[in-house]
């Protein structure tokens, strides 16, 4: 395990969070709304 690979492994990880951060707040924005527009 080199410097180089063990820099893919934590961009791939970072990538990762990244994605899965951003698909919670998607989903949480999604209900919020739905709640929103179901209450009106």
């Amino acid at each position: 395990m080199n410097g180089f690979s063990l820099l893919v492994v934590l961009v791939c990880i970072g990538a990762i969070a990244l994605v899965a951060w951003a698909l919670y707040w998607a989903v949480a924005f999604a209900i919020a709304l739905y709640q929103h527009l179901r209450s009106r």
